[in-house]
């Protein structure tokens, strides 16, 4: 047997017809020009929505190849072989028939399960024609959060909460509306001093920075009240107060409320001060 070669067994077979046996694995589909079959080498011609576009399908697949990993292998890459530190597990939880819910595995495949499920609708409302992956299921009750935190400490003289709010919370119930999401005002601040709850959980909200939190079983409809929720910041922080007329709408409405609105609308003012009514 000359240098370098190695005889073939019957019971192993040479695995790559004319390659020789090495101990090396075999070639992966990545290269520095193509990752998980997608090419990294994008035309100049494509649009910015078709880019996005391609980054969302992207992650998509990236995410699916890492959730398809066994629990062993999924443990290593997100632990990085054991090297990097843990956090505290949080208390046990365990279904009707004894089984824990929540476990190191669970929670590790819970975070890039809801990641891919935003990106799977964002993916089927904004790309034509698109289909998830294989083995991808629609949770029944999958609810996307997120947060918009209200700059109360650089513009502490706003009232962020009110402009949010609306007389009597007309305006929140507006937003919701229209989106088709639910927004909440958590954090300091957001509770009266006398209102305050008991509950331990409520206290701990307490704590956390002003924010509003927009829940919905879409991302569509959550960058939707994202949006109209910067908008109000925005005109609160840049606009005067007789300007803005989002405070002026509900001011008058809450005048409508509490019955002491006077529409001066359709009068002159007549130089010496007196008001007279148009004929």
């Amino acid at each position: 047997m000359e240098r370098g070669q190695y005889q073939q067994s019957s019971s192993r077979p040479y695995p790559w017809p004319g390659k020789r046996l090495t101990r090396w694995g075999p070639e992966t589909s990545n290269s520095p020009t193509s990752t998980y079959g997608f090419s990294t080498a994008l035309p100049g011609s494509m649009t910015s929505e078709q880019q996005d576009a391609y980054v969302t399908a992207l992650r998509i697949e990236e995410i699916t190849q890492k959730l398809r990993a066994n629990d062993d292998e999924l443990l290593i890459s997100v632990e990085n072989g054991g090297r990097a530190p843990r956090s505290p597990s949080p208390a046990s939880q365990y279904d009707s028939s004894g089984c824990r819910t929540n476990t190191r595995v669970r929670r590790y495949r819970e975070r890039p399960e809801r990641e891919r499920h935003g990106l799977v609708q964002a993916a089927v409302e904004t790309i034509p024609g698109y289909r998830p992956p294989r083995d991808y299921h629609q949770p029944v009750t999958t609810k996307i959060q997120d947060r918009v935190y209200l700059p109360v400490a650089d513009f502490p003289h706003v009232n962020f909460i009110g402009q949010i709010l609306g007389p009597r919370g007309s305006s929140l119930k507006a937003m919701n509306s229209e989106t088709g999401a639910t927004i909440i005002i958590r954090g300091r601040g957001s509770v009266k001093e006398g209102r305050r709850r008991g509950y331990q959980a409520a206290q701990e909200r307490e704590q956390e920075p002003l924010h509003c939190l927009v829940t919905a079983n879409s991302q569509q409809k959550v960058s939707h009240a994202k949006s109209l929720i910067w908008d109000v910041i925005e005109n609160a922080i840049s606009m005067p107060d007789e300007l803005n007329s989002r405070k002026n709408a509900q001011l008058r409405g809450l005048a409508i409320a509490n019955g002491t609105f006077r529409d001066d609308e359709g009068r002159s003012r007549e130089p010496g001060g007196f008001i007279e009514h148009r004929v």
